[in-house]
């Protein structure tokens, strides 16, 4: 379990920070040597992923992240599930990855 106590969560603005949004990209602190990674993602999370013009489907953030990881030598399984964008809590809608997580869990211990 993450220890979380004292953590500081700024608050939102109107006026978005995006070079603090640039810093806190994963997807640029990539380094070999990195754990394996699980990535889940909805087809329809369009929440921070453009949909793409042929598909619609909503991944390329999943998709970008993953090929960065394996281009420095690091695993990375990507699970997309079907019809899942993110709820109103801002996280994706289901709880259907139990599978997944034990299957990736398994293969990398």
């Amino acid at each position: 379990m993450l220890d979380l106590e004292g953590l500081s969560i700024p608050a939102c603005t109107k006026e978005p920070d995006f070079d603090q949004w640039a810093e806190a990209n994963p997807v640029d602190h990539v380094s070999t040597g990195d754990p394996p990674a699980l990535l889940v993602t909805g087809d329809k999370d369009c929440w921070l992923n453009l949909p793409d013009p042929e598909t619609g489907l909503c991944i390329s953030n999943t998709e970008r992240f993953a090929t960065v990881l394996r281009d420095a030598g690091i695993r990375a399984d990507v699970v997309v599930l079907p019809g899942v964008g993110r709820g109103p809590s801002g996280v994706l809608d289901t709880s259907d990855i139990g599978e997944a997580l034990q299957e990736f869990l398994e293969q990398v211990r």
